[in-house]
């Protein structure tokens, strides 16, 4: 096989920080190349300096055998190096084929050639196995079909070496699924694929719920969560998924059951016990219940941890607005300055401005009710990567959600409610929308 690749000796340091240090790397020609390792490993320094991102201090990097230097992504793409990252940025109000050819239009004189884009397009999306009409708008596809359509634009360019950012962190298993056939064909087809994933183990039990009940929501609801795990809490509208997180919150009662945290019973008679527990809720109703609208960023932001803040009673702005600040770039909220009224934001940003709130108190235990509802396809994927990063930094999460392909393709496990009793527990392979339906409508295993 032809070695596409060779990296050798490559360091990388932002300041005193050394990032890289004497890295080597290499991809054969018809290689699935899996580059693992956890946040901050220094997988995505290496890509971007491949791509002509970032710069190298030192080290020899060859493409198909000659000395390669890259200064911008586009000298890359037209060497045959293409990335899809884990943030899909698709122009949403444009075709399908306009975002597959953007920058390389194919014209007939001064004018883009539409019908033969399609076309050519089309040609690309069948070769995947993907049916999307190329006129379609992109708003109009989910997450993981927008997904193929970047795959699709990196045959465009003829691409030989193909950069995967976390694809697999968004999407259901039936789509995680077809990617990687269509892995496998790129691999057929001689492309050499660099295959990026942070995933970590699951850890030790964080929450123990048992034989939890309320009169008139929930009865009986035993579960386990863990350390990294995602839990999708799935039912119909009544079935007291929101009940039972409002009750782990310390917002309503619980009369029946014990709740542990890390393996010692715990009695949760408020939000401020659950907070104190290291337990954040972000709820369905963000404008009602997660921010003050007419407040600022930064208020919004500082509010749960503002005694931390504060000493002698005097609140320290300065520390605020910093720690605000920190957080605004950390989650890449799209606001003109921490003062702005957080009502004049978007519902995505205002969403990231709630998740701000509580991560800046650094919960172990985080909640999720309705994460996306009310925001657009950009900034839902914007979500799910946020969902997936605090997994994979050990956060155990749960997940209440009525989009059932949303649930699957964020949850580790999942079990379903029905009238208020655990009507069932799905595993990763067993969550099919059919099955859980099933169980979500009251009928039994055995009926299945």
């Amino acid at each position: 096989m032809e070695l596409l690749l060779s990296m050798q000796n490559i360091n990388k340091s932002f300041g005193i920080n050394h990032v890289l240090e004497d890295v080597q790397f290499d991809l054969q020609q018809g290689e699935v190349h899996a580059l693992i390792g956890e946040n901050g490993a220094g997988k995505s320094t290496l890509m971007k300096i491949l791509m002509g991102i970032y710069s190298v201090d030192s080290g020899e990097i060859k493409i198909a055998g000659e000395d390669t230097v890259f200064t911008n992504p586009s000298q890359a793409l037209q060497a045959g190096v293409a990335m899809i990252h884990q943030e899909l940025n698709p122009i949403l109000d444009m075709t399908v084929a306009e975002n597959i050819f953007m920058g390389q239009e194919k014209r007939k004189g001064c004018f883009v050639d539409k019908g033969r884009q399609e076309e050519t397009a089309s040609e690309y999306l069948e070769m995947l196995g993907v049916d999307i009409p190329p006129s379609t708008l992109m708003r109009n596809l989910n997450v993981s079909e927008m997904q193929m359509v970047e795959i699709a634009k990196t045959l465009s360019y003829r691409a030989k070496i193909i950069i995967m950012d976390e694809p697999t962190s968004a999407i259901s298993d039936s789509e995680v699924n077809k990617l990687f056939d269509n892995i496998r064909k790129l691999k057929a087809q001689g492309i050499g694929i660099i295959y990026i994933s942070h995933k970590s183990k699951i850890g030790e039990p964080v929450l123990t719920v048992r034989d939890a009940g309320r009169e008139g929501e929930f009865k009986q609801v035993s579960f386990q969560l863990h350390q990294g795990e995602k839990l999708g809490i799935a039912g119909l509208m009544g079935a007291g998924r929101t009940e039972l997180v409002m009750a782990l919150f310390g917002a309503a009662r619980l009369e029946e059951g014990s709740i542990e945290i890390n393996g010692r019973p715990v009695v949760l008679k408020s939000p401020k016990d659950a907070i104190n527990h290291k337990i954040a809720l972000i709820t369905e109703n963000r404008k009602f219940y997660g921010l003050n609208l007419i407040a600022t960023v930064e208020d919004n932001i500082v509010s749960v941890v503002e005694k931390k803040f504060s000493r002698g009673g005097f609140y320290n702005g300065r520390k605020g607005s910093r720690s605000a600040t920190e957080m605004v770039k950390r989650l890449s909220i799209k606001v003109t300055g921490i003062k702005q009224i957080v009502n004049s934001l978007s519902g995505g940003n205002q969403q990231k401005v709630v998740l701000a709130k509580w991560l800046l108190n650094d919960p172990d235990i985080i909640m999720f009710d309705e994460p996306t509802r009310g925001i657009d396809v950009g900034a839902k994927a914007e979500v799910y990567k946020i969902i997936e990063q605090l997994a994979c930094d050990g956060k155990a999460i749960i997940v209440i959600s009525s989009e059932m392909p949303e649930l699957i393709g964020l949850s580790h496990r999942m079990i379903v409610l029905h009238e208020g009793e655990v009507a069932g527990e799905l595993k990763r392979d067993e969550m099919i929308q059919e099955r859980i339906m099933s169980l979500a409508s009251g009928y039994h295993e055995e009926e299945l």
